[in-house]
């Protein structure tokens, strides 16, 4: 998840929790649905030298036919293959290809010569090796004519290859369609979809397979698969979402062994299985119930590949760093479905992957809004000190698709605005929210193309934004930022620029255009003002670039162009600015928060992956509160962390743990 959180005054009604969460507890130890995998495949568990490398971004897989598994690292641009020894339950590192080429190796699939084509998500092209090596063959590039592919959030959907019978099809979530092209010609012969809810319409398609003739597709953010003919005439379409099951979560990759379908059902953290009649036949995996838990536990799993040679069902999980295989076999005779609640478990748990913009509002609010409301942070002491019950964080939550208020003295106290939909006041992956100096609540709904804003009870005030590449028209918002006279810098992730909005609603320029320049961007994931409001800062996703941004569009300047990659951020998220001059940006690679001043120059890098004070486990949202203090969102623990400007831990806040209601340590 990704959320802009700030504090702020606020009066709100708490809603009751939705009905998905009523009930007991389950007995976790006596979950019937957890299949204990053969083995899994990851360098924190690997013996020693069976992986000298490390595996910290898996985005695709594939079996060849020799029964080997090939892992892409969008990371590291890697792509590792894998020998499975099942017997004795191990596997070994065989070949590594890294060349200069791979820019993010996300998808992978084998033709009928042993050749193997590579989603390339920096540069959104497909490349095919021979032997380890690029043969000059290539599809795609960024674009939306057809054939081209858009960009799209690799770190929840990079899509999917699979190539059958010669073709290769391929969907495109940047463009909500999938393609297929002849492996002959390298021709695209089928291009489907366009954004929204038709019977050929996809929010973020991501996986594909070809079963029984037949052509399915995982619809992402409409949260179900449709079915096509091999000539793209749309067949069915099942599901919808929820937790239980038949009900999906995100679904993600998809692969098949007959006409068994796997699909990776990434924020209900399961693998459910369906025939090619759409017809539910089992689930198993399950929510860790302590960090990091595998042995047949998911987090997030994001991709299946499964082998019929073999007998395998592989499912990786990014976030854990890790894939999972499992025997198709044993999954059968091992599970028992059992239909509660997938949610379960991690409800109402900090659980946050987060964007953070932190402040709160001295004194309320002036009607007209304008430049003179002072902004600072009051925030809950580790000591228990007296603060005011008003300190709340506001958060986008968009796999739950809705902006969530949280108390930070009890973070079970919630309120909720928004709803699944397209429908006014509905969202599809919010993926910004932010308060303006008006007191009223802008939200970027991200796969709906628009924003919205809200006053503080809830109350849909505005919509602004369609589709498309003109002004206030967009191509997945994410991000704002709002500055001390109201004007909103919004993240237009697709289209590589920033659009700036008036307090009215009113455009008033573009910071920025797509490319790979200094003063251009590939999907930027992240923003923030400095302390003069006279820049704002980027974070690209793709490009582990920093850029600052005059907020007039007299100037930009690349802050990162001096860092040493092979030692430097892997996987930039998320950027705040100090009161000191300097900056700090979460790195979800490396597990670590590097702070820099202005001008470029790395000043200091604490964090390394692991669950003490300090460590984080893919941390994402960052802010810098009135007293210089660092707020980070370690995602992967589940919790927060507090470091002064040094990066000396602090405290907690949130759970700090799994299952704890103790918020605060």
């Amino acid at each position: 998840m990704r959320f802009g959180i700030y504090l702020t005054s606020l009066i709100l009604t708490i809603s009751p929790l939705p009905n998905a969460f009523a009930g007991e507890m389950p007995d976790e130890t006596k979950y019937p649905n957890i299949v204990r995998p053969v083995l899994t495949i990851s360098h924190l568990t690997a013996p020693q030298g069976a992986f000298p490398e490390k595996l910290i971004s898996p985005r695709g897989a594939v079996f060849d036919d020799a029964g080997s598994v090939w892992i892409s690292d969008c990371a590291q641009n890697r792509i590792y293959e894998f020998h499975i020894d099942v017997d004795a339950q191990s596997f070994r590192r065989g070949r590594l290809i890294q060349v200069p080429e791979l820019d993010c190796p996300a998808s992978l699939a084998f033709d009928a010569d042993n050749r193997l084509y590579v989603m390339n998500l920096g540069t959104s092209e497909i490349i095919r090796f021979k032997d380890g090596s690029p043969d000059g063959f290539r599809l795609g590039g960024y674009g939306t004519k057809p054939g081209q592919f858009g960009h799209t959030n690799q770190l929840f959907n990079p899509g999917q290859l699979v190539i059958e019978r010669g073709k290769l099809y391929a969907t495109d979530p940047g463009n909500n369609r999938f393609h297929v092209f002849d492996l002959k010609t390298g021709d695209v012969s089928l291009t489907v979809g366009t954004a929204g809810d038709g019977p050929r319409a996809f929010t973020s398609p991501n996986g594909i397979a070809v079963v029984d003739g037949t052509i399915v597709v995982s619809d992402m953010y409409n949260h179900r698969l449709k079915k096509f003919r091999l000539d793209g005439q749309p067949l069915a379409q099942w599901f919808s979402f929820g937790s239980y099951e038949g009900d999906f979560a995100g679904p993600a990759g998809i692969s098949s062994i007959g006409s068994e379908i796997f699909v990776a059902d990434a924020v209900n953290h399961r693998v459910q299985v369906v025939d090619s009649g759409g017809r539910y036949l089992y689930q198993f995996g399950r929510h860790p119930s302590v960090h990091h838990e595998g042995n047949g536990r998911l987090h997030y799993p994001m991709l299946t590949a499964a082998s019929a040679r073999a007998g395998l069902v592989l499912v990786c999980e990014k976030f854990e760093e890790r894939c999972q295989v499992f025997s198709a076999e044993k999954i059968k005779t091992q599970y028992k479905n059992a239909n509660d609640s997938a949610w379960w478990w991690k409800y109402p748990y900090f659980h946050y992957r987060t964007s953070a913009q932190i402040l709160r509002a001295k004194k309320p609010p002036s009607p007209q809004g304008g430049s003179s409301l002072s902004l600072a942070l009051t925030i809950t002491e580790p000591s228990g000190a007296k603060t005011s019950p008003s300190d709340w964080m506001i958060m986008s939550e968009e796999e739950l698709h809705r902006v969530v208020g949280m108390n930070l003295k009890n973070p079970s106290e919630q309120i909720v605005i928004g709803s699944y939909g397209s429908g006014d006041g509905e969202f599809k992956m919010p993926q910004g929210a932010h308060m303006d100096p008006q007191g009223r609540i802008w939200v970027s709904d991200t796969l709906n193309n628009r924003v919205q804003w809200f006053d503080q009870d809830g109350k849909l005030l505005k919509t602004v934004g369609t589709e498309g590449s003109g002004s206030l028209q967009f191509n997945q918002p994410g991000e704002i930022v709002i500055d001390g006279n109201g004007t909103a810098y919004i993240l237009d992730s697709g289209n590589g620029r920033i659009q700036v909005v008036d307090r009215d609603g009113n455009f008033v320029r573009q910071l920025g255009s797509p490319g790979e320049a200094v003063g251009q961007l590939t999907f930027p994931i992240g923003i923030t003002l400095d302390p003069e409001q006279t820049h704002v800062l980027t974070v690209e996703l793709y490009k582990a670039r920093v850029q600052s941004f005059a907020v007039d569009g007299s100037d930009a300047r690349s802050l990162s162009e001096s860092w040493d990659v092979a030692s430097g951020p892997a996987v930039l998220c998320h950027v705040a600015v100090g009161l000191d001059n300097s900056a700090y940006v979460t790195d979800d690679a490396l597990n670590r928060v590097t702070k820099f001043s202005l001008d470029g120059k790395i000043i200091k890098q604490w964090g390394r992956l692991g669950t003490e004070a300090g460590e984080f486990y893919h941390p994402q949202g960052i802010a810098v509160d009135e007293n210089d203090r660092v707020w980070v969102l370690d995602y992967g623990n589940h919790r927060g962390q507090v470091f002064n400007n040094q990066g000396e831990f602090l405290f907690y806040f949130g759970e700090g743990q799994i299952g704890s209601d103790t918020h605060m340590k």
